[in-house]
């Protein structure tokens, strides 16, 4: 009935409780032919549906609260320890009864506690949003050195984008990084969206820019070439103003009267066109960069490795189109940038 229920809905953990289900029965059918019907999808919280003629519940213990099913005492202390040993709770109540907990445990990326120790080191402040319950995100927080007051629990997707705006209105610019469809309202409010390329689809058409490497360690590379580029960015106006600024008035004889400096036409044509080729290979500069090291001496060769991470870079990290860049401050703002990292 499990399997049934999920195989309704796109979330990462259906599919993860639909996987499990099918290893158990090994191929049986022990409802055939049933099929899930009326099926109400309730975001974040789970899927409601009626299979042979029982009303089904699957989802956290909101939903359980929503759908009047009471949870027994022991089963609540069951879920609080599974809770505290780091597992997201999934609870099937068939006719107002539970009748099933399952206990599903997400590994924590191997270089996620290393990227936001980099980005606290930057002076970046970084927050969790999380649908999950406050002990497990606690828990985890405490592993990544997240600090308590900047963790965020049982949150809708509603409540992600409140949270965003929040920030906002405390005058901080915010960066979202998420991959499930409940991060898609957070990703198109936050002033800059980053979606891990293994996530779902409407993430990854809400967000700015895509991770399409789904390494947390491309989320450094992608600030430090944004910086990169925009102080290039910033260098090409200072230089194109200042050439044009000194070299039309010449060209124009404002200082003749004065100095008996001017340019002739022919040389005025060429200090032209030689002020596009310097803009042009300014830019054309970008190819030069070279991400930090940021990695700590237990890290692997390959992430050490700065011509590899280029590589990685320029072939694996996919930028969106939009106003991206514009919206990525540069080192002199970067203490008001806000890294909000969901589930």
């Amino acid at each position: 009935m499990l399997q049934i229920v999920e195989g309704e809905s796109v979330h990462p953990i259906a599919r993860a409780t639909c996987m499990y289900a099918s290893q158990q029965l090994a191929g049986q059918q022990l409802f055939p032919g049933a099929a899930a019907e009326a099926v109400v999808q309730h975001g974040g919280r789970g899927i409601a549906c009626t299979v042979a003629c029982h009303n089904v519940l699957v989802g956290n213990q909101q939903l359980m609260e929503e759908g009047g099913v009471e949870v027994a005492a022991h089963v609540q202390k069951l879920i609080q320890k599974l809770q505290a040993a780091q597992q997201s709770i999934l609870i099937l109540a068939v006719g107002g009864s539970v009748v099933a907990v399952l206990a599903l445990s997400d590994a924590i990326r191997e270089e996620a506690s290393e990227v936001l120790s980099a980005l606290s080191r930057s002076g970046v402040q970084v927050h969790m949003a999380t649908g999950d319950s406050l002990p497990f995100a606690h828990a985890v927080a405490e592993i990544m050195g997240i600090e308590r007051q900047h963790v965020h629990a049982h949150l809708l997707p509603q409540h992600k984008a409140e949270l965003v705006k929040q920030l906002q209105r405390e005058g901080r610019t915010v960066a979202f990084v998420g991959d499930g469809v409940n991060d898609s309202l957070a990703l198109v409010q936050a002033d800059l969206g980053v979606a891990i390329g293994a996530g779902m689809d409407i993430a990854i058409e809400a967000a700015d820019v895509v991770l399409v490497h789904s390494s947390l360690s491309d989320l450094l590379l992608m600030f430090s070439l944004a910086t990169y580029a925009f102080q290039r960015i910033r260098w090409n106006f200072v230089w194109a103003m200042g050439y044009n600024v000194l070299c039309i008035p010449l060209a124009a004889g404002v200082f003749y009267p004065y100095f008996e400096i001017r340019l002739p036409p022919a040389v005025a044509g060429l200090a032209m066109g030689l002020s596009s080729v310097c803009v042009v290979l300014s830019s054309l500069s970008i190819s030069l960069f070279e991400p930090p090291a940021t990695c700590s001496h237990n890290s692997s060769p390959e992430m050490i490795n700065q011509a590899g991470l280029c590589q990685r870079l320029l072939h694996k990290c996919c930028l969106g189109q939009g106003a991206a860049y514009s919206r990525i401050p540069s080192e002199s703002t970067s203490t008001q940038l806000n890294i909000l990292t969901t589930d």
